[in-house]
Parts: structure tokens; sequence; C-alpha cells
């Protein structure tokens, strides 16, 4: 079974490995091959980088990993679970990458709390203190994501509605 780049796994076990992952621990696929003709079956060869720090190599067989599905999560903040949906029109960021956004916006509990309050300024601090890029140094990604969220504001067509996944 293939498993791309980018996809979560937890570990199973290592059973080869002398300092092996502890099992349960989640990462993240960095490289995925399968390798044939070495033994009389196909393996699958993963690169990880586990949550816990380590970028450790795994072999499929012997070792073992569970995919994890994909979670939705908010658009603002990236935070799970997501419980509202606001629909939104289509809008353009910056017309010269083509970026900007395409439909609905998936919200966390505090997201959504902080858009009914009209709190933006509020809600793209959140967004930079939890987004995994730690965009917070750089002053032009915080121009961007305000301005993005603000589109996201002027884009909404109706009220929000939960979330069904």
């Amino acid at each position: 079974m293939p498993i791309e780049k980018g996809a979560r796994v937890k570990l199973i076990s290592m059973p080869n490995d002398p300092d092996p992952v502890p099992p349960g621990t989640l990462g993240t696929v960095t490289s995925s091959r399968v390798i044939e003709g070495l033994t009389p079956r196909p393996y699958l060869q993963l690169g990880v980088t586990w949550d816990n720090g380590r970028s450790l190599g795994l072999v499929l067989p012997p070792d073992a990993v569970e995919l994890i599905p994909e979670q939705v999560k908010c658009d603002f903040c990236s935070s799970v679970p997501v419980a509202w949906a606001f629909p939104a029109k289509d809008f353009t960021l910056i017309p010269e990458f083509a970026w900007g956004s395409t439909g609905g916006w998936a919200a966390c509990r505090v997201c959504a709390e902080l858009i009914d309050a009209d709190q933006y300024a509020e809600l793209t601090a959140r967004a930079l203190d939890l987004l995994p890029l730690n965009g917070g140094e750089i002053p032009e990604f915080n121009k961007a994501l305000a301005k993005l969220h603000l589109d996201f504001r002027e884009s909404r067509t109706g009220p929000k509605e939960e979330f069904s996944g």
C-alpha cells in the first residue's frame, strides 16, 4: 500500500531497530518509495519526521504503521476539531499568483467566536500564534494574513452553519 509524502502515521512497531521510536508516536512522512527486486516481495521504505523530534526511516515490513486519516482543520488557525462552516464567495488575494480563496471556510469554535464578535485583529493574532509556519516573525506574512481575513469578512455570503464534516 503506497503511503504518500505528507501523510500522517502512527507507529505500531519497529522490531529490528536498536533505538526505536516508541509505539504510538505520530509522525509525518517525508519520503516514500517502493523497493523491488532485492527481496522476493517488494517493500515500502518511508522517511518519517516524528512528533517527538526524531527523524527515522521505516521499512514496511517488518516495521508497521497505521495511516492516520486526514482531519479537516480550521481555515484560520489550523486547529481541530472544526465546529462551524462560513459560506463565502471566491476571491483573489494576490492576483499575480492567483492566490485567494475558493468557497466556504471551516472554523474551530474559538475562531468562530472571534468572527462573530468582528474581532479580526484578534483572529489574525490567534492564527499567527497557532499556525505551524511561525509566520509571526515575518511582517509581510502578518499583513497578508490580516488582509486575507478581512477579505474573508467582505466575501461572506451568509450566517455560519454547523460543520458536518
